[in-house]
């Protein structure tokens, strides 16, 4: 499976439904069209490439994420209809909108649907709609092979003459019965359609007349839709704009102690805040202040979102300044021990200090090495973010057995002059920079190999030596050439 696919603008379909004779509904459907370079869900990647031009940018397939992204767009939606959903879909990639009487501002259905139109293009979205008299109609129409209009308006009571000559399985149904369905060479709904009623549900299962009465209209369509999120903010207009530092860092604190004050009496705390700075041009300027903790200690917030003002080069007067809680969580009330108050204020302290230096110099220049579950010692750590909590979730206890690693890591092996006992066994002396080592004790061999699909092989045996001066080095011999190698020192 792949998802979001294309460079921007994406594609996507719209279909929009309102019953013909109550005309109680008229709904968006929103839907990645991928299908426009003859890409279909199930085909493999290097097929899939070489259907689409170059300028596609592939990501990996996340539900999760599309799911939330289309949620994200049927909130912005909200401004259309009073009711956006997404599709019924174990894998939703459609919107529903339910813009019944809501033409009335756009003085007709047309503009309404050019209005849509526009708001998607203006957020990187090519779009299709379907306006018809049912949500299965309008999914059908919005998902069908070859279109070539962005906006299709079937007339009330047609909706029944647009779905005749579409596929099967654009009645949104199982892969099992489009399956069924072909296999009796059943392949457009009209067919389906001349088949005797009380036979399809013996033969084909319930969910086939189900979606078939849905599209046609014969029973409603309960649409669940999505709540637009209650943001918690504050906001301050200036009249006329002003330049002044010093006012605008007033008004900031006075923004938060309201933010701070609203949230205490619930016991939550402010984990994300969206600072938005409206300038005289009506050009808008932006910025997180994030924390790794909720918390509701309003000279900490000050002294973050000051820190991360002072970063904003402004050439502008600002008209207008909002704040907004965009993440919150429940404040952690912990028991307190009695001898582990050292403990517990060193970990506040250091996440106050890395807190302090994102403020500051901003998130990506805050980094930190983390450990990484692979043999091969220069691929086992990773540069992150200081804020990527994934790799910490990722890393588990397996970190707690791996074998003694060396404090000291060589950018690239160094090549070493060694002598052992036998070919093959443990180093009893060697040379580095210019120096003698005698082994004292030695263990090993620890063999490391990596697969094919690194490229070159690597296999090498690992030995820790203790020299007779009482240093301590980490040497490997490859396999196949008998060369020796100084990869890490311990002190």
């Amino acid at each position: 499976m792949l998802s979001r696919l294309g460079a921007k603008p994406a594609s996507l379909e719209l279909g929009l439904f309102a019953p013909a004779e109550r005309q109680q509904f008229r709904v968006v459907a929103v839907t990645p069209a991928v299908k426009r370079y003859g890409v279909e869900p199930g085909m493999l990647l290097a097929e899939a490439q070489s259907l689409c031009p170059s300028r596609v940018r592939w990501e990996p397939y996340d539900p999760a994420g599309d799911r939330e992204q289309l949620r994200r767009l049927a909130h912005g939606c909200s401004e259309f209809s009073p009711g956006v959903a997404l599709d019924s879909s174990p894998l939703p990639d459609s919107l529903l909108l339910d813009v019944t009487d809501c033409d009335i501002n756009y003085s007709g259905e047309l503009p309404l649907l050019q209005a849509v139109q526009r708001w998607f293009l203006h957020r990187g979205y090519r779009t299709v709609l379907a306006l018809t008299d049912t949500a299965g109609a309008a999914w059908a129409l919005a998902h069908q092979p070859q279109t070539t209009e962005s906006i299709l308006i079937v007339p009330p009571g047609r909706h029944v003459e647009a779905l005749r000559p579409l596929p099967v399985e654009f009645l949104r149904l199982s892969p099992e019965t489009v399956a069924l369905l072909h296999q009796f060479d059943v392949r457009r709904i009209d067919q389906l359609m001349a088949l005797p009623r009380a036979d399809l549900p013996s033969r084909f299962g319930e969910e086939l007349l189900r979606r078939l009465d849905q599209a046609l209209g014969n029973i409603p369509e309960l649409l669940t839709a999505e709540r637009v999120p209650k943001w918690i903010e504050a906001s301050w207009t200036w009249e006329p704009p002003v330049d002044d530092r010093l006012v605008v860092q007033t008004i900031l604190s006075h923004l938060l102690e309201r933010i701070v004050r609203s949230l205490a009496p619930r016991q939550i705390g402010v984990q994300q805040l969206w600072c938005l700075l409206t300038l005289e041009s009506a050009e808008a300027r932006h910025f997180p202040v994030a924390l790794s903790q909720p918390s509701l200690s309003l000279k900490h917030w000050i002294e973050l979102t000051l820190l991360h003002l002072e970063r904003l080069n402004l050439s502008e007067r600002i008209a207008a300044i909002t704040l907004r809680v965009v993440r919150s969580a429940p404040l952690e009330v912990r028991q307190t021990r009695l001898f582990d108050g050292n403990q517990a204020n060193g970990e506040r302290h250091w996440r106050t200090v890395l807190e302090r230096l994102i403020g500051r110099l901003g998130e990506s220049a805050v980094r930190r090495v983390r450990l990484c579950p692979d043999p091969q010692p220069e691929w086992a750590f990773a540069d992150n973010s200081v804020t990527d909590e994934t790799a910490d979730r990722k890393a588990g206890d397996v970190f707690h057995h791996l074998p003694v690693r060396p404090i000291r890591l060589l950018r690239r092996p160094r090549e070493v002059e060694v002598v052992s006992v036998v070919p093959g066994g443990p180093p009893i002396r060697f040379w580095w920079e210019q120096r003698r080592h005698e082994v004292a004790h030695s263990w090993g061999p620890e063999r490391i190999e990596t697969g094919w699909w690194r490229g070159e092989d690597v296999r090498r045996d690992y030995y820790l030596v203790e020299t007779s001066q009482g240093e301590w080095f980490w040497l490997f011999r490859t396999l196949g050439e008998e060369r020796w190698w100084l990869h890490g020192i311990f002190s």
